[in-house]
C-alpha cells in the first residue's frame, strides 16, 4: 500500500504543514492560504511575505501533492486526489466514509455489507455506498437503500482493467474522495472490476476490505 511520507515532505517547515493543513478544507486562493499562514504565525497579513508563501506552494507542487491551477486573475491551489487520504491520516482528519466497490446480480452482498458495516468496530458506520456494474444489469436491479448508489460501465470498459480503473476514478472516486474518506470493498463483481479497484486502493493509499458468505470481515489493506 502506497503511503506517502508527509513528514519527510514538509521537513520540519511549519509553513507547509500549515498551507496541507490549510488546503484540507478544499482548495484555496493565494490570498486564503496567506491569511491561513499569517493566523497561525499571529501574524498581520502584509508580514507573510510572497517567498514564504510560493517558495513553500512551489516545494509541495514539485513533491506533487498539491496542484496549482490559474482561473482568471486567480490562483487555486488543491491537494492532489491520490495524496488527500495520507494527508488526513498524518494531520488525523476524521471524515465521512464512503464504500466504493463492485457488484453483480446477486444485490444481497449489498444488504449483507451494509448490515455488517453498521456493527464494525473498526470503523464509523459509512455514509454512503458506490457500486460499479456492466451495463447489461441497469434493469436488473431495483430496490436498493437511499444511501446506495449503481454505477454502470460499458461492456467494453468492463471487461479491460486499465479502462474500467480510469472510469471508476474518474467517476467515482476521485469527486468523492475530495470530502470523504474512500474503503475500496472487493466482496463482489468480476475479477477485472477487482483488479481495478484494488490498484486504486494502493495508489491512492486506501483501506480495502471483503465480505465472505459467512459475512466474515477481512481487511485487506489496512
Amino acid at each position: 500500500m502506497e503511503r506517502v511520507d508527509i513528514e519527510k515532505i514538509i521537513a520540519g517547515v511549519e509553513a507547509r504543514r500549515i498551507i496541507l493543513n490549510c488546503l484540507l478544507d478544499g482548495r484555496k486562493t493565494g490570498s486564503e492560504i496567506r491569511w491561513a499562514l499569517a493566523d497561525s504565525f499571529d501574524r498581520r497579513i502584509d508580514g507573510v511575505s510572497d517567498t514564504l508563501l510560493y517558495f513553500n506552494l512551489q516545494h509541495l507542487e514539485n513533491c506533487e501533492i498539491i496542484s496549482r491551477t490559474k482561473e482568471w486573475k486567480l490562483k487555486y491551489s488543491e491537494i492532489h486526489p491520490s495524496k488527500i487520504q495520507s494527508i488526513r491520516r498524518f494531520f488525523h482528519k476524521i471524515v465521512p466514509i464512503t464504500i466504493i466497490g463492485g457488484i453483480d446480480d446477486d444485490i444481497t452482498v449489498i444488504r449483507s455489507l451494509r448490515s455488517r458495516l453498521r456493527v464494525e468496530k473498526s470503523m464509523t458506520p459509512p455514509e454512503k455506498y458506490f457500486f460499479i456494474g456492466p451495463e447489461t444489469l441497469r434493469r436488473k436491479i431495483a430496490g436498493l437503500f437511499p444511501d446506495v448508489k449503481l454505477l454502470y460501465a460499458k461492456e467494453e470498459i468492463y471487461k479491460n482493467p486499465a479502462e474500467l480503473r480510469d472510469f471508476i476514478k474518474l467517476e467515482m472516486l476521485d469527486p468523492e474522495i475530495m470530502n470523504n474518506e474512500v474503503i475500496i470493498d472487493v466482496s463482489s463483481g468480476s475479477r477485472v472490476c477487482s483488479l481495478a479497484l484494488l490498484s486504486l486502493a494502493y495508489e491512492y493509499g486506501l483501506r480495502c476490505i471483503y465480505l465472505d458468505e459467512n459475512e466474515k470481515l477481512t481487511w485487506l489493506i489496512e
